[in-house]
C-alpha cells in the first residue's frame, strides 16, 4: 500500500473505497490456489491485520477463529483463501474507520471553530516551548542535579550495577550524606502500598470464564486483555486467603506484576503453593518470580534490571523470537530450576536470563515480560489465549 501508487487507505475513506482497496491488496504471489500454503511475512493483508484487528473482532466478524494466530496458522498450512482473509480485513477496517470518518464530517461543518482551536493551541504551545528546562522543573517541583561528571557516574554504574543514591541539598556534607545512605533500608512493603484494598469485579461483555486476579500492582491493560477474550475478572488484594478465592470457584487464577523483591511478598507465596494444581495459574513479571519461588526455585537481583520495549525473547517451544516490553529488577535463577517441577519455556537473547517457566501437570505457566504492554510490542498477546485454552482444557478435564 503506497500513497504514490494511489492505493493508500486514508482515515476519511468512504466504505466502498476501503472495500475496493482491500480487495486489490497484494498477497503471497505463490498462494495461487486455496489449498496452497501461504506466507504471512511481508503479506500486506496480514500486516494490516497485525496493526488493526483486535480479539473482539473475531467474535463479531469471523467466529470460526478465536484470534489472528489461528488464522495465520491456517493460511500457512493451506486451505484458506485470500478473499476470505480480505473480507475479514475489510470488516475490521470499516469498524475502525467509521467513527473516525463520522467525527471528521462533524468537524468539517464547524471549520471556523477548528481554526480558533488551532490558533489557541499554537499560542499555548509557543508559550510552553519558550520556558527553559529550569523553569519547567521548578514549576512542577521536579528535583534535578547539574555540574556532575556523568561519564564517571556511568562507569560506576557499569562496574557496580544499580546503586542506592541520595539526592540532598548543598548544605549536607558528604560524610553526613553517606551516613544517611548507609542507614537507609529499601522498603519491603511496596506491594502492600500499590495493591487494591478491596475486591473489585471487572465484567466482560460476554462472560465465558471467571478469572481471579491477585493484585500486586496489576496493570489495567491486563484486565482489559482478559475482558476482551471473554474473561470477567475478580481482582483481589495481595493478601487474600486461598479460602476466599476458593469460594468463587474461578476458572483460573492470574498472578500480577508488581514492585520490589518477590521474597518479601510471603503471603502471596503461600497462596501460590495452595493454588498450584487446583486452578490453572498464569503469572506475569513479579507473579512469574513468585511462581518460581513457590516451586522451590531461586531468584536474584539483576545488576542493571531490564527496562524498555525492545527485549528479544525466544519461545523455546516454537523457536519464534518475540520483541517484548520489560520492567523488572529480579529474575528466576536458571540453575535452581533443575530440582523442581518447572521447565524453562522462554529465554532472553541478550543476557540468557529466564523469561518463562511452566509446570504442565499443574496447569501453571508464567513469563517475566509484559504481553499486555500498550503502547509497546504486541508479539506476545497469544499468552492470554494460551491461558484461556488451559482453562478450557481444565474445564473439560473436570467434566470427564
Amino acid at each position: 500500500m503506497s500513497k504514490s501508487l494511489g492505493n493508500c487507505i486514508y482515515l476519511s475513506e468512504e466504505p466502498e473505497d476501503i472495500e475496493k482497496k482491500v480487495k486489490s491488496m497484494f498477497t503471497d504471489p505463490n498462494h495461487l490456489r486455496v489449498q496452497d500454503p501461504g506466507k504471512v511475512e511481508g503479506n500486506p493483508v496480514f500486516i494490516y491485520l497485525d496493526a488493526f484487528c483486535r480479539p473482539e473482532h473475531f467474535a463479531e466478524f469471523w467466529p470460526e477463529y478465536q484470534n489472528l494466530d489461528e488464522v495465520k496458522a491456517h493460511y500457512q498450512r493451506g486451505g484458506l483463501g485470500d478473499m476470505k482473509v480480505k473480507k475479514f480485513l475489510n470488516s475490521v477496517m470499516q469498524a475502525e474507520l467509521e467513527p473516525i470518518r463520522n467525527r471528521r464530517k462533524e468537524w468539517e461543518q464547524r471549520l471556523p471553530e477548528v481554526v480558533e482551536i488551532l490558533k489557541e493551541g499554537s499560542a499555548y504551545a509557543e508559550k510552553t516551548a519558550a520556558a527553559t528546562l529550569d523553569e519547567v522543573m521548578k514549576q512542577y517541583h521536579i528535583p534535578g542535579i547539574y555540574g556532575i561528571d556523568t561519564r564517571k557516574l556511568v562507569r560506576k554504574i557499569r562496574d557496580f550495577g544499580s546503586c542506592k543514591a541520595l539526592l540532598t541539598d548543598a548544605q549536607t556534607s558528604p560524610e553526613e550524606g553517606l551516613k544517611k545512605l548507609a542507614g537507609f533500608e529499601i522498603p519491603k512493603d511496596a506491594v502492600e502500598k500499590v495493591s487494591s484494598k478491596e475486591i473489585r469485579y471487572c465484567a466482560a461483555k460476554q462472560e465465558n470464564y471467571l478469572v481471579a486476579a491477585i493484585d500486586c500492582g496489576i496493570k489495567e491493560n491486563i484486565i482489559r486483555s482478559l475482558n476482551a477474550r471473554g474473561c470477567s475478572v475478580m481482582v483481589y488484594p495481595w493478601n487474600t486467603s486461598y479460602e476466599e478465592i476458593q469460594k468463587q470457584n474461578p476458572d483460573g487464577v492470574f498472578l500480577s506484576n508488581g514492585p520490589g523483591n518477590p521474597k518479601d511478598v510471603k503471603p502471596v507465596l503461600e497462596l501460590v503453593r495452595k493454588i498450584r494444581g487446583n486452578f490453572p495459574l498464569f503469572g506475569i513479571c513479579l507473579g512469574h518470580q513468585m511462581i518460581g519461588l513457590a516451586y522451590g526455585a531461586g531468584t536474584y537481583k539483576l545488576k542493571f534490571g531490564h527496562r524498555g520495549g525492545n527485549h528479544p525473547v525466544k519461545n523455546l517451544k516454537t523457536g519464534k523470537i518475540e520483541i517484548t516490553s520489560q520492567n523488572h529488577s529480579y529474575a528466576v535463577d536458571y540453575a535452581s530450576l533443575k530440582n523442581t517441577d518447572l521447565e524453562m519455556t522462554h529465554i532472553n537473547l541478550l543476557d540468557h536470563t529466564v523469561e518463562g517457566i511452566a509446570c504442565r501437570k499443574d496447569h501453571v505457566f508464567s513469563v517475566q515480560y509484559h504481553p499486555e504492554s500498550a503502547p509497546g510490542p504486541q508479539d506476545s498477546g497469544y499468552l492470554f489465549d494460551q491461558f484461556i485454552q488451559m482453562m478450557e482444557e481444565n474445564k473439560h478435564g473436570k467434566a470427564n
